[in-house]
């Protein structure tokens, strides 16, 4: 990590619409802009919609999606139409033609961008991917396959469990505290061996050390729990929640 600062994210708010019969938002950041397209899919209007991603939800070309496994695994993808779904947590792109996929029902869904070089980037940051430092992994994959900086990157934090709702036992601090992060400053104590933690703070802190301005950097103030009429919520719904679907596509590099 390159520097160690102090910081607190301000969540901005979320204008919720429905996109292709889903509950659905996006980040201000990235709202009214050339460069990288994205959106953030929720909950279906229709009871017992399909789980996967409305057709007319890909805007450019083909969908890339993984088969998720809670680590820090990321794949470059493009220069083919043909893609076999690997397992892992991340993917990246310098090809217009492809939309990023990245599903979750609590964790926490990190879209970064690079858009002077037309590059992006998704992340699956569940606590254990956040532990094992995922968005430290993804800011050296992109610096070693597309030659990003980090004071380059914009970064997006979509819709996941809040500070507000996310108890965890003290093996989740103890992974924190001896991993690559080495940072427990966003847990709070919440009666015995038992802890508070705010993904969206812990994974803001650790992009900002490596490099990321924050001037570049928002988070959605959409807490899924707290939010599960809009957003499906492992926590909130247990074994019959669906799924949210978080889509990125770089567009062309913007001079």
């Amino acid at each position: 990590m390159s520097r160690c600062v102090e910081f607190s994210l301000q969540p901005v708010a979320v204008t919720w619409e429905v996109h292709h019969g889903r509950h659905a938002c996006r980040a201000p950041l990235w709202r009214h802009r050339t460069g990288p397209e994205h959106q953030f899919l929720g909950r279906p209007l229709a009871p017992g919609a399909a789980r996967e991603v409305p057709p007319q939800a890909i805007r450019k070309g083909h969908l890339a999606t993984l088969r998720q496994e809670h680590g820090t695994c990321i794949h470059r993808v493009g220069g083919t139409s043909e893609w076999s779904g690997p397992a892992g947590d991340g993917l990246s792109t310098s090809d217009p033609g492809w939309t990023l996929g990245v599903q979750t029902a609590d964790c926490l869904p990190i879209l970064l961008a690079d858009p002077g070089r037309g590059v992006a980037a998704v992340l699956h940051a569940g606590w254990r991917g956040s532990a094992q430092g995922i968005v430290l992994k993804g800011i050296e994959h992109l610096r070693s396959e597309y030659g990003c900086r980090p004071t380059d990157l914009e970064a997006v934090l979509g819709p996941g469990v809040g500070g507000c709702c996310y108890e965890v036992g003290d093996e989740v601090l103890e992974a924190f505290r001896n991993g690559p992060l080495a940072d427990v400053s966003h847990f709070r104590p919440h009666g015995a061996a038992h802890w508070i933690i705010d993904l969206a703070q812990t994974n803001a802190r650790a992009l900002i050390r490596a490099g990321v301005s924050p001037h570049k950097l928002q988070a959605l103030d959409a807490c899924t729990c707290c939010t599960n009429d809009r957003l499906h919520s492992y926590r909130a719904e247990g074994t019959s929640a669906g799924r949210n679907w978080s889509l990125l596509s770089p567009g062309h590099p913007v001079v």
